[in-house]
């Protein structure tokens, strides 16, 4: 018998449930800790739906080598996520020195909010080549066994990687070209 951590017991049926109905478990906002207790109880294939390398971007949120190789021992798949702070780890400590400064702040709620936001929207963002070393270090990590897709969140979408603003420029320009010809 599996020995489940207090974290997963009043879960488990639901999780066994989950997988009878053939739906897929997501990780990406468990601790490791509930993440090693889903591995433990699930047979099916899960999903972590926004998450990248911890290796490369050390945010709780990404997956560490050993988490990409479960979900690729499962026939998992893993999004990409694209906000910036999951990315890059010099644009997430820059996130975690102003949350620091917000918190520490005299201020009302609200102003330290409006200033946070300032100093997040003047942060430059990081290449769109953060996006690729992500997909290649989790390609390598599982040996190429895990599904990829890409995840832009509404935080995601508002904090976009340079270079990917100009795609969906370059796209918009390419599809308002076909609709005229």
């Amino acid at each position: 018998m599996v020995r489940i951590r207090h974290s997963l017991r009043r879960g488990r049926r639901l999780i066994e449930l989950a997988e009878e109905l053939e739906m897929m478990i997501a990780v990406s906002h468990l601790s490791d800790t509930a993440f090693d207790d889903v591995c433990e109880v699930t047979k099916r294939p899960f999903i972590a739906s926004h998450s990248n390398c911890r290796a490369l971007c050390p945010s709780l949120r990404n997956l560490t080598d050993g988490m990409i190789r479960a979900l690729a021992d499962r026939g998992g798949v893993m999004g990409i996520n694209l906000y910036s702070g999951f990315l890059d780890p010099e644009f997430a400590r820059e996130v975690s020195a102003y949350q620091r400064e917000r918190a520490e702040a005299n201020d009302t709620p609200e102003a330290r909010e409006k200033i946070f936001k300032g100093k997040i929207a003047s942060l430059p963002r990081p290449s769109i080549d953060w996006v690729a070393r992500h997909v290649l270090s989790t390609r390598s990590i599982s040996a190429e066994r895990t599904a990829l897709a890409w995840v832009a969140t509404s935080t995601g979408s508002q904090a976009c990687q340079r270079g990917l603003r100009e795609l969906q420029t370059t796209q918009r320009s390419l599809n308002s070209s076909f609709e005229l010809a």
